[in-house]
């Protein structure tokens, strides 16, 4: 039924079944394209409330053949998986992991599926897991290096043009929005820091790789999880050859990190992630920094201008920061390694001790010392309540002097009828409400969900509620016929049929200010208009 390509085995537990997925909500979805889906247990919080039942069940919104999974463990202990497929639930069996040695508290680990799935459950003991990313890919990859996210430096730096001007470059940049963009405290370090690029040996098969992060990559991994509240979890090592390349990727030499930074509404936490990616710039030299890709933009240290531009890549890299070190970095022998640099802005960029939580009961983010209350089992009991302390969840009291959200659930007066958890709103509905899912469920997507005394009944394409809660998704106009086109002047997609017009030189000609058409998924030269918008360039007019 599966496969796992993975190093370190837990311990195997008796053998049972998950119960079925909820016919509610599929879980925490956090962002989709076309290649994946995302969704987290982002603290400990969102843990026990996953966990509350013994085992926590992930539904994507559509079928999966590989899921990536990276995890932070409290205390190291024992997990296993099952996979529900076919219409019924597989055996538990033990999830493995990457990881040195026992005592490492991110582990990294892979399922590959011969037959789809449709929901992986999960199980440990309590308490034990403190932070996972789950990524399905509803294909399984050639290559199998599915997982590298394309971020290797041959693939980065041919997106790169050398032989646009300044204006040209200045143009672009600002033609782009929601991107990874430097505060103006960081520019000039950005433009002077100089790191020569180092880069991995020949691909001979994996003799040569490294066999897992070098002691600096490793120290400089755990560094920023310690000192940045955004920084959840790192990875980094991965044996691979580089794609469509005779080179190796960086990740084997143990050169290379991955820093996880959960997602915020489906898109790039820049609050969180920025201020990691601009302490690194401006320490650059003294840690050994060469390269640093995050939320659609990289910055290369190796080169002598234009260090800072746009990424367009695959996987735009809105979760996770990659990080790259030189030699000396990696084996601690550059000065930060020994006391120098720059020490980290406190909290990450927040004040000390005022960093902020995220609640899944409230399916927000909270200040520095707001509580909430848990309708699950937490803290001795249900109904108790937990305190934002510095980015992470304590049991707390009421009265403690920050804002209180009771839960509706643990209302003194229960109502006569059930209320129902929808993971959608990210909390309760009272009975008689109507939910719409922008998954496939009730026979389609888009369709609405009643509350009818504690459970979910299907209404089809209208609801009929008292009141109703519509989802966002739902409300967009239907996409045209037809694939989308990235598009790198824009810095976005853009729907088939439509036209871009190219500052640089492109097409047949080699002239500047040509234009392309998105044709399902496929860029056109062309001089005749499309069936869509046309997006003009400033500098051509």
């Amino acid at each position: 039924m599966m496969r796992r390509h993975l190093l370190f085995a837990v311990p195997l537990l008796a053998l049972a079944c998950a119960d079925e997925p909820p016919p509610d909500d599929p879980g925490v979805l956090e962002a989709q394209t076309s290649q994946s889906e995302l969704m987290y247990l982002r603290d400990s919080n969102e843990v026990a409330a996953a966990f509350s039942t013994g085992s926590a069940t992930l539904t994507p919104t559509r079928s999966f053949r590989v899921v990536d999974l990276v995890l932070t463990f409290e205390t190291v202990g024992p997990l296993e998986f099952a996979v529900y497929a076919d219409g019924a639930w597989g055996e538990w069996a033990p999830l493995m992991s990457t990881g040195e040695d026992a005592a490492d508290r991110f582990r990294r680990g892979t399922v590959e599926l011969d037959h789809p799935g449709q929901a992986i459950a999960l199980r440990t003991e309590t308490g034990r897991l403190e932070f996972a990313r789950l990524e399905f890919f509803s294909s399984l990859a050639p290559e199998h290096d599915h997982l590298g996210f394309n971020d290797d430096r041959p693939y980065a730096e041919g997106h790169d043009d050398d032989s646009r001007t300044e204006a040209e470059a200045e143009a672009e940049k600002s033609a782009r929005s929601g991107r990874w963009q430097l505060t103006s405290d960081v520019q000039s370090a950005a433009a002077n820091e100089y790191v020569a690029y180092e880069g991995a040996p020949s691909w001979n098969g994996g003799r040569n790789c490294g066999g897992g992060l070098l002691a600096g990559t490793r120290q400089l991994g755990q560094y920023l999880v310690d000192n940045f509240p955004g920084a959840r979890s790192y990875q980094g090592y991965n044996c691979r050859q580089i794609r469509g390349s005779s080179g190796m990727s960086l990740h084997g030499t143990g050169r290379a990190l991955d820093i996880f930074v959960p997602l915020d509404g489906g898109q790039a936490d820049n609050d969180l992630g920025d201020p990691v990616a601009h302490w690194l710039i401006a320490n650059a030299e003294a840690i050994g920094i060469q390269l640093i890709i995050w939320d659609r933009s990289i910055w290369s240290g190796g080169r002598r201008s234009n260090k800072f531009r746009s990424y367009g890549g695959s996987h735009p890299h809105h979760d996770h920061l990659h990080i790259e070190l030189n030699a000396a970095g990696a084996n601690k022998r550059t000065p930060f390694f020994n006391g120098g640099g720059s020490a980290p802005p406190q909290g990450g960029g927040a004040p000390a001790g005022n960093a902020g939580c995220h609640s899944s009961t409230l399916g927000r983010q909270l200040t520095h010392g707001e509580l909430v209350q848990m309708s699950y089992e937490r803290c001795g009991g249900t109904c108790q309540w937990a305190v934002c302390n510095d980015g992470s969840w304590d049991c707390g009291t009421r009265g403690s002097g920050g804002a209180e959200h009771a839960n509706p659930a643990c209302a003194p007066s229960e109502p006569v009828r059930a209320a129902c958890n929808s993971q959608t709103l990210g909390r309760s509905v009272p009975d008689g409400e109507s939910v719409q899912m922008a998954y496939d469920a009730c026979g389609g997507t888009c369709q609405w969900a009643i509350c009818n005394d504690g459970s979910w009944s299907c209404e089809g394409g209208s609801p009929a509620g008292a009141v109703t809660h519509g989802h966002a998704q739902c409300q967009a106009a239907p996409e045209p016929a037809g694939e989308s086109c990235y598009s790198r002047t824009i810095g976005a997609s853009v729907p088939h049929g439509d036209r871009v017009q190219m500052a640089y030189a492109a097409c047949a000609n080699q002239r500047t200010c040509n234009w392309a058409v998105c044709d399902d998924g496929t860029w056109l030269c062309t001089t005749s208009s499309g069936s869509g918008q046309d997006h003009p360039h400033q500098l051509c007019q």
